[in-house]
């Protein structure tokens, strides 16, 4: 305490004056503190190095450079295969030439499951097979394709044939819903599939329920559960997975969900890419699982898209099952305008899911039927449902606003888009 009983007043330690600083008092007479005074030496500048020190800040940058400045021409081009018992001026499958042209067996198996399954071991490859599914240059089954040595179609139109139905007149599958999931997955899904056999229900580490890094980017931050088989196709799985090594017939099961960034789970979404096997040039019957860019309608993803994310390796899916893979490549083909034959006013020889009528509490069955296009486009949206499970209402219209990953569609995004006759709006992807 000072003489006059107050606390004692600091004084400013000798030296030169701090910067900023008066030798005498403030303008308003209140005690002066000196910065860092009994908490830290004074050091003079003169001891400082003279060679400056290397920031540790990250140097200001510009944008990311662009991968590609225009769009890439392979993007631009397509190949259309035809039904030959309808006309060629309209495709039933239509695929872009991602690759330079499209891998035969995307175009191979594509028009297998749309003709319901029809496919055989040696893929249309062998010329002397007259009895398995192969593709031709014209109607005529006489011009049948060799298949190139690179696997690569060219851009143009070609005609894909089922020998096994007489005259061409096989039935084409509609719609996702009525396409039912094989017991014998093709090979190529089954070279690509590496479950591991793990005791009990719980999940691998690597899919806990937080995701882990992106299985294309391999980035760790802003990553999502993405499903492999959307979960607006609940009653498909109930009907086609119950024979699947799952914990339950659910697409909510951890083996159909990945790991992916949240900008490329809202493509995954709305199916811009999926996920398949292609074969490893010079290497018989070896694959490598691949994303690839599907969607042929606009908008598609800007070019600086295709060019980081097309064709990149998946290393390692972990316990997801080869049918799921399969599963999700058929319905890559029916959701998004690559099935494009239903637009011309005519009838249309199809396999169909239908409901039962002799049996009191219904059910369904898959039958051939005769159909017009208003008819294959009312089953699209039709509000009848399966009475196995209540539901408050269905999906038969187009998304709008948001959809339920809390991405934004709009009706340009998502033209040519149908949803299966029996799914509940609740769903969601």
């Amino acid at each position: 305490m000072s003489e006059s009983g107050g606390f004692p007043v600091p004084t400013r330690p000798k030296g030169p004056a701090a910067i900023g600083t008066s030798e005498g008092a403030s303008v308003t007479d209140t005690p002066q503190y000196s910065r860092a005074v009994d908490f830290a030496p004074i050091i003079s500048t003169a001891d400082r190095p003279t060679t400056p020190l290397a920031s540790l800040m990250l140097p200001f940058r510009p944008p990311s450079p662009v991968p590609f400045t225009r769009l890439d021409i392979r993007l631009a081009k397509m190949v259309e295969i035809c039904h030959p018992n309808y006309g060629s001026d309209s495709p039933m499958i239509l695929l872009r030439t991602a690759d330079g042209g499209v891998q035969y067996l995307i175009a191979y198996y594509a028009c297998c499951i749309v003709a319901n399954n029809v496919w055989q071991e040696d893929e249309g490859r062998d010329l002397q097979n007259a009895d398995g599914p192969f593709l031709s240059t014209s109607k005529d089954p006489s011009d049948r394709i060799t298949i190139p040595s690179d696997d690569l179609l060219p851009a143009g139109r070609y005609f894909f044939h089922v020998p096994s139905f007489p005259n061409g007149d096989y039935p084409i599958v509609p719609t996702f819903d009525d396409w039912e999931l094989p017991a014998e997955i093709p090979l190529p899904w089954r070279a690509v599939e590496s479950p591991y056999k793990r005791p009990g229900k719980e999940p691998p580490p690597n899919m806990a329920r937080i995701p882990s890094r992106c299985y294309i980017t391999d980035y760790d931050d802003g990553v999502q559960s993405a499903f492999i088989i959307p979960r607006t196709e609940a009653r498909w799985s109930t009907r086609n997975l119950s024979n699947v090594t799952f914990d339950c017939c659910s697409p909510n099961e951890w083996r159909n969900k990945i790991p992916l960034r949240k900008d490329l789970h809202d493509l995954w979404n709305r199916c811009f890419l999926t996920l398949v096997p292609k074969p490893v040039l010079n290497k018989e019957k070896t694959y490598k699982l691949v994303t690839h860019f599907t969607l042929r309608g606009y908008p598609f993803p800007s070019k600086e898209t295709f060019a980081l994310y097309h064709n990149r390796i998946i290393p390692d899916l972990g316990d997801v099952p080869a049918c799921i893979l399969f599963a999700r490549f058929a319905w890559s083909i029916f959701n998004f305008g690559t099935l494009a034959l239903f637009e011309r006013g005519q009838e249309y020889y199809v396999y169909a899911l239908v409901k039962k009528v002799k049996k009191k509490r219904g059910g369904w069955e898959r039958k051939y039927l005769m159909l017009s296009e208003s008819e294959i486009r009312k089953r699209f949206r039709d509000e009848k449902l399966p009475d196995s499970v209540k539901i408050h209402g269905s999906n038969k219209r187009r998304r709008e606003e948001e959809d339920d990953d809390g991405c934004s569609t709009s009706d340009d995004t998502i033209r040519d888009q149908y949803y299966s006759p029996t799914d509940s709006e609740s769903s969601e992807y």
